[in-house]
């Protein structure tokens, strides 16, 4: 086959076929003059265009639905307040006052029992079974005064229940209750003696609450530090050397 030399100012376009013609340019190819290359330039900057625009408008629905999964169940944090305390922050956006955290040491955990969906038999303290939870539950978060955080609801919120449905993001901006813990003065039982550095590990996670979806059963792991006595010895809870 002979092709045909270019014309003068003309550009010469060359294509590759999908079946790869021996000689590298596929019958289709034909010279192109200066009208069509420009031709093919606007064609190529509206398709560009084009793409850019639906790219811009695909990002915008992800970031659309990611800002409508916030502000909906319950979030549970907490930190370490350097003097064997930790604060527990626990943020509401539901309309139930059923979700409540609970923690244990590092010492205490048992995979059977922290991801069981049922009755697993007989526990060990601080595990137990708590009435209207079918799997096994550790320390609730409980304040010096004896009071427990739970989620709880702004005023002039309905609580579900009694004829008042269930909503996920009642509270879009979250109503936020905290409890401070002393991990030295827990009991049932007493806390494990803490590393040689003075610090123990706690984890922590919120599995009740009467929409699953919406608890967070993954246990989150703290630090908390200054768990030494004021004298500078390690201090063991209930048992002092």
């Amino acid at each position: 086959m002979s092709i045909r030399p270019p014309r003068v100012g003309a550009m010469c376009l060359r294509w590759v076929s999908d079946e790869g013609p021996s000689d590298g340019i596929s019958p289709t190819a034909r010279d192109v003059g200066p009208r069509e290359v420009a031709r093919n330039r606007r064609i190529t900057t509206t398709l560009i265009a084009g793409a850019a625009s639906l790219t811009v408008a695909v990002s915008t629905l992800a970031g659309a639905g990611n800002a409508a999964a916030q502000g909906k169940g319950v979030e549970i944090t907490a930190v370490d307040n350097k003097n064997c305390t930790a604060t527990f922050t626990l943020t509401n956006y539901t309309n139930s006052t059923f979700y409540q955290p609970d923690w244990w040491f590092k010492q205490e955990a048992n995979q059977d029992w922290i991801n069981a969906t049922g009755n697993v038999g007989d526990l060990t303290a601080p595990w137990r079974y708590v009435n209207g939870i079918p799997w096994p539950m550790a320390r609730w978060v409980q304040r010096e005064d004896g009071t427990k955080l739970f989620s709880q609801l702004a005023p002039g919120v309905a609580p579900a229940g009694g004829g008042v449905p269930y909503n996920s993001s009642a509270q879009p901006d979250g109503f936020v209750s905290t409890a401070t813990v002393n991990l030295k003065t827990v009991t049932n039982p007493a806390p494990p003696a803490p590393s040689p550095e003075g610090t123990q590990t706690i984890y922590y996670r919120i599995k009740s609450g009467p929409q699953t979806a919406d608890r967070r059963p993954t246990p989150q792991e703290l630090v908390v530090t200054g768990c030494q006595s004021g004298s500078g010895s390690l201090d063991w809870g209930s048992l002092r050397f």
